[in-house]
């Protein structure tokens, strides 16, 4: 099996393949966390099927292995190292051979990559707090098909499909290794690293390879602070160390008392600053501001030393995570600071899930200038929040929360468009949509692409069909198939070439072999009669009578959460 190179977007597709992974893991209460340093490396040239393969498996694994905790995803780029890496194993990929022409194709791939001068080597990890492979074992978990159980009679979970030994012929495919790293005394779980080689899309590699900034600060404004309240520590941290090495001040809290001493501690200054200050316009000013200290009582002040610097935020970034918190507790904490804080220039950003809109939070009833970002936060929502920021080209007006559409900046466009629709309990989900007529096809997208929908259309029963076996075969070859290729198919009834209830009839006959259920909604003219029962009995989950709206599909997937 021959690589399919492409040039292709690195951020987005590991984003891509973490983001499908994120759910399966809160369910389960695991979070799954993406660290992504590679920024300058990112449009490359590689087989992107085979990385969303190999990520996808070692995620899937790690989070059916993990009960609580998280599976921590680094990435980072670096000068391709001068290493003979060819099959230093033959014999362990000696079962892939039937798949892989393994020797030959690893000496071709390297011999290829050591060539160019643009080849850089990209490093993985997916590390998990799961229960751990032991020492001794871990010499054979890369042959094929095995599975190691913590004892001997310990129940087999079930695998993905993929072993890690045809997952190490991949990575090695593309000129790379895989290896478990050691762990410290008494650290829980199992950390794969892997690199592969890919062609960087740059013109010059010459320079060291750091991490880049989101973009260079303007002069002149480099007194904003943000503070960050995200309820998981490593979450957390790995924000704080992202915003950090931006250049940018940055206060970490970790739960709803130190946030509110935060606040209090800023509205304190502000009103000293209005004090001492003839000049009340200045949002903040330029005085000897105490430093900011978390310490395990809460946050303290100290005094500023002479030689530190006495310029103090005259911006303030509130990026608040709505989840697994009380949340009435924490709009009272933001409520007081809105209150208390009439000069300040701040913003805040909610993070939350897909049912933020649930607890009480929504866009409509919010400040202009308040948005909301769904979780999880990392790589290109990271620097998106960076741009919010004044030394980021965000508008430095004192009166920012009466900021109205036409003066937002076009980054803030873009957040702002890709939140409007994050309380929709559709938003991020994949759906097909298989319907004839082309008045009602266009309906159906204007709606979707409001509620933030990523959706794929097709004309008739035939290609719904081939388009749902297609999905279902591929999760599967990712070594993912219990994860669905749609999360719904609103599926037309009368249709040419293979009409709605046949096609609805084959997908569940498909469905079996894979123990899967993918939602179906009907699409009839009549809420009643002869059609829908012929539908009913064909195997859809509920059914929408025409013309579709944005209050009926709504209403249907709330129907179908209440019945699970």
């Amino acid at each position: 099996m021959e690589l399919e190179e492409k040039e292709f977007d690195l951020t987005k597709v590991v984003e891509g393949v973490v983001e499908l992974f994120y759910p399966v893991g809160l369910k389960k209460g695991v979070d799954v966390i993406l660290d992504l340093q590679v920024n300058k490396f990112s449009q490359v040239k590689g087989d992107e099927g085979r990385l969303k393969q190999i990520l996808s498996n070692l995620l899937s694994n790690a989070i059916k292995f993990t009960s609580e905790g998280n599976v921590y995803v680094r990435a980072w780029a670096r000068k391709r190292r001068l290493q003979n890496s060819r099959c230093a194993h033959d014999e362990e990929s000696a079962g892939c051979c039937l798949l892989f022409r393994t020797t030959e194709a690893i000496d071709e791939v390297h011999h290829h990559h050591h060539d160019d001068p643009n080849s850089m080597e990209f490093v993985f990890e997916v590390n998990d707090t799961g229960k751990g492979i032991p020492k001794e074992k871990q010499a054979s978990i890369f042959e094929n098909y095995v599975q190691v159980k913590e004892t001997e009679t310990a129940p087999k979970i079930e695998g993905t499909g993929l072993g890690l030994g045809i997952v190490q012929s991949l990575v090695r495919l593309m000129g790379g290794e895989i290896s478990i790293v050691d762990k410290e005394v008494g650290e829980k779980g199992t950390c794969f690293r892997f690199s592969v080689v890919f062609k960087a899309c740059v013109s010059d590699l010459s320079e060291d390879n750091k991490t880049v900034k989101s973009s260079p600060p303007k002069q002149g404004y480099n007194s904003s602070i943000v503070v960050l309240f995200i309820s998981s520590d490593e979450r957390r941290k790995m924000a704080q160390n992202f915003i950090a090495e931006q250049g940018i001040k940055v206060l970490a809290v970790k739960n709803i008392c130190q946030l509110s001493e935060s606040l209090r501690e800023f509205r304190r200054q502000e009103e000293e600053q209005n004090r001492s200050s003839s000049d009340l316009s200045l949002s903040f000013g330029y005085l000897n501001w105490p430093t900011l200290t978390l310490t395990s009582n809460g946050v303290q002040a100290r005094k500023r030393n002479d030689n530190e610097a006495s310029h103090v935020p005259n911006f303030i970034l509130l990026v608040i995570d709505t989840t697994r918190v009380d949340f009435n507790e924490l709009c009272k904490a933001v409520a007081e600071f809105r209150k208390d804080s009439k000069n300040a220039c701040s913003r805040i950003v909610w993070l939350g899930s897909k049912c933020i809109q649930l607890q009480g939070l929504d866009q409509k009833k919010l400040p202009p200038s308040d948005i909301i970002i769904p979780m999880p936060l990392h790589g290109s929502r990271l620097h998106s929040l960076i741009h919010l920021l004044p030394e980021f080209g965000a508008p430095t007006h004192a009166n920012h929360q009466q900021m109205t559409k036409r003066n937002r900046t076009q980054e803030e466009e873009e957040i702002v468009r890709f939140s409007m629709s994050s309380s929709s309990p559709l938003r991020g989900k994949k759906v097909l949509v298989a319907e004839d007529d082309s008045l009602q096809q266009m309906i159906a997208k204007k709606i979707l692409l409001k509620l933030g929908v990523s959706f794929e259309m097709c004309r008739n029963g035939k290609e719904a069909f081939a388009m749902v076996t297609k999905g279902l075969s591929h999760q599967r070859n990712l070594g993912a198939s219990h994860i669905l290729p749609y999360e719904y198919v609103f599926m037309d009834c009368q249709m040419p070439e293979m009409d709605g209830c046949e096609a609805t009839r084959l997908i569940r006959l498909e469905e079996k072999d894979y123990g899967v259920h993918i939602p179906i909604i009907g699409l009839t003219a009549h809420a009643e009669g002869v059609e829908l029962n012929r539908f009913i009995e064909a195997g859809i989950d509920i059914n929408i009578s025409k013309p579709l709206n944005e209050h009926k599909i709504l209403k249907v997937i709330e129907d179908l959460h209440t019945r699970k």
